[in-house]
């Protein structure tokens, strides 16, 4: 709670002055616990108020698709796109995914005749024995991205095709 935060935040602060004169210490705590507590309540504004000018933006600028669950979904109802990009750090980690790929995240659905792109994919701890698995999902791709250097090269083999490195889009 904020109140709680404000707390250990001047309880803090009252601790590391201990050098320092009672009072000194307890002017600086409630200033402190005043800060805490004003700029909580300002922050908790200002993400209300991006969130809601994000959301304008968002209906304004942005063709949605519906919401899919299942890969089953996307293959039977494909969006109607003219392009399909996927792309996140960890959307290749099969760690993640229950030790196998998602196809979804090969974008293994929808029209061949669709350009599909992967842009700036990290692949994270890809193992040889999931070289044969891997393979055809990159198969989907017709162009390929990935964030870090090291493991151009094997994507390269696996997907026959040039893959380029673009750093962290964040």
């Amino acid at each position: 709670s904020r109140a709680a935060k404000a707390y250990y935040a001047a309880k803090d602060v009252f601790l590391d002055l201990d050098n320092r004169s009672l009072p000194y210490r307890l002017f600086r705590a409630v200033r402190r616990a005043a800060k805490r507590v004003l700029f909580e309540k300002m922050e908790s504004n200002s993400k209300k108020e991006i969130a809601k000018h994000f959301q304008i933006f968002r209906s304004r600028y942005f063709a949605l698709t519906r919401e899919y669950k299942y890969l089953s979904e996307l293959r039977e109802n494909p969006p109607d796109c003219d392009v399909y990009i996927c792309g996140s750090d960890q959307i290749w980690n099969s760690r993640l995914t229950g030790g196998s790929f998602d196809a979804a995240y090969f974008l293994g659905f929808g029209n061949t005749k669709i350009r599909k792109i992967s842009y700036a994919v990290s692949v994270c701890g890809l193992r040889v024995r999931q070289f044969d698995q891997i393979r055809p999902l990159l198969n989907n791709l017709h162009s390929i991205s990935l964030r870090e250097e090291k493991n151009r090269s094997v994507i390269e083999k696996l997907a026959g095709k040039e893959v380029y490195v673009c750093p962290d889009p964040t």
